[in-house]
């Protein structure tokens, strides 16, 4: 039987370690609904290990994960949570919190708290490490909005590539609203950006806006807490992380299931193959509540062919498409139906952005879950168009015959593309507005980030803007 390689995840902050207690416990109970021994024991190998039994007790499933916050409070409840009433631990030797907090500032994280968290958390790391036959990487959750996800995941990140050169590392970033969480949050991405993406092999920008959007419009959620955004995201990223095999297409139409994918986080390099482009966005097909799950059944061709024009369009949720952007073969052959938008429908803030076309991207990877895969035609996600023309081998396809979230069929597809753009794009706006204005640059400055760092940093972000804006120009 071969060695999985495993994955230690790294939760930071309030908002990294409430989605990192989710999605672990969403991983593991979505690979024991499989029924499949096989693809359960895979899960677990990767993201658990198990304490050793004795003659008195069983061993227990312990998560691969270290646990930081610069405040006790919410560390210390995420663990009481999974030890009393999940099927798993967390490992108390692993979990490392502060007094105080980061004051929400960037520059208070990555100066002084992160040197001292590091010390600490090296350790616990390691020792994961250590206690595995062969390491995959690093999975690190947090938000860019505060101060300790931001920047003590910043520097955390800075360290683990130091150590772990070969190790790959994929960062899991919550984008805070549009509409603002906290006052200086726009510099707190711009910082925390421009820092991890010259360290990191691939950044998942999940966006609270669409998170949200999703609970709404689409799983008819009233009242939306963090806890339910929590569990739509841990059911994105599950659809990706979850063991699956690698797709080819067969001549006849349909997908057919290779060699195991060993590492989830091998496909990262594919997507993330050019130095330049590191941000990805996740979209996942369908959403919907859970009590119309029974009375809905799904096709693959409906379903790829509303994820392919999410793809086309930069559309988070299938509703309200603009079905008239096609790609110039489809137009002329006439494979899209036009369709017009919902009347009516809330349109989302105007970005500074605004691709000329279809979104074009770097690298695709394709991820499908359910039965009756021999219907799933993915030829259509090949189209050139949708690619730069130098991307090689753009579009990986994987999947696996059992279905998550209770749904016959999920698609969900992990884009490196244009669709970053646009949020990119307006953070940075208004972050150089609030800078040249030199609001709360003291606040700042007084941890050590002056005016050569800030400019630094915006330069960074505007250099990767540019790239992905030129993607258009490169087709």
């Amino acid at each position: 039987m071969a060695v999985r390689p495993v994955v230690a995840t790294v939760q930071l902050g309030q908002c990294g370690n409430q989605l990192g207690l989710e999605l672990h416990d969403t991983l593991l109970r979505e690979a024991a609904a499989s029924g499949d021994a096989a693809f359960l024991r895979d899960t677990q190998e990767t993201f658990f290990r198990t304490t050793e039994t004795t003659s008195s007790s069983q061993g227990k499933l312990v998560a691969r994960a270290v646990l930081v916050d610069t405040e006790p409070k919410v560390v210390e409840g995420v663990m009481e949570t999974a030890r009393r009433s999940k099927g798993w631990q967390y490992d108390a030797r692993n979990a490392y919190h502060q007094q105080g907090g980061a004051a929400n500032n960037w520059s208070f994280g990555y100066k002084h708290l992160g040197p001292t968290v590091w010390s600490n958390v090296a350790d616990m790391i390691r020792r994961e490490f250590e206690a595995a036959d062969m390491v995959g990487g690093v999975l690190l959750l947090g938000s860019l909005a505060g101060g300790t996800g931001s920047g003590v995941g910043t520097y955390v990140t800075e360290m683990l590539r130091s150590e772990y050169r070969k190790s790959l590392l994929l960062n899991g970033v919550v984008w805070p609203y549009s509409t603002g969480e906290v006052i200086v949050q726009n510099y707190n991405v711009c910082l925390s950006l421009s820092h991890v993406m010259q360290d990191t092999d691939g950044v998942i920008m999940i966006e609270n806006d669409h998170i949200h959007d999703i609970c709404t419009k689409l799983l008819h959620i009233n009242h939306v807490t963090f806890s339910s955004m929590n569990s739509v995201i841990s059911q994105h990223l599950a659809n990706i992380l979850l063991p699956s095999n690698r797709a080819v297409s067969v001549p006849l139409g349909g997908v057919s299931l290779t060699e195991p994918i060993r590492n989830f986080l091998d496909p990262v390099a594919h997507l993330c193959c050019h130095p330049s482009y590191k941000f990805l966005t996740l979209k996942t097909i369908p959403q919907m509540p859970s009590n119309t799950l029974a009375f809905c059944s799904n096709t693959w061709p409906s379903l790829l062919k509303h994820l392919r024009q999410m793809l086309i369009v930069n559309a988070h949720i299938d509703e309200a498409m603009d079905w008239s952007v096609q790609l110039p073969a489809d137009r002329e052959s006439g494979i899209l139906t036009r369709m017009s938008s919902r009347v009516g429908a809330r349109q989302p803030p105007t970005p500074q952005y605004q691709p000329p076309h279809h979104i074009v991207s770097v690298s695709n990877m394709l991820v499908l879950r359910g039965g009756q895969l021999s219907t799933a035609d993915t030829v259509p996600f090949t189209h050139r168009a949708l690619y730069a023309p130098w991307s090689f081998s753009p579009l990986l396809v994987s999947g696996n015959h059992w279905p998550l979230g209770g749904c016959d069929k999920t698609a969900a597809l992990l884009s490196n593309s244009q669709a970053v753009a646009p949020s990119i794009d307006r953070v940075l706006s208004k972050a150089l507005l609030m800078y040249d204005a030199k609001a709360y640059v003291h606040h700042y400055a007084t941890h050590g980030i002056d005016d050569e760092a800030f400019t630094n940093a915006f330069m960074a972000l505007e250099q990767a803007l540019a790239h992905y804006k030129e993607l258009s120009g490169s087709t």
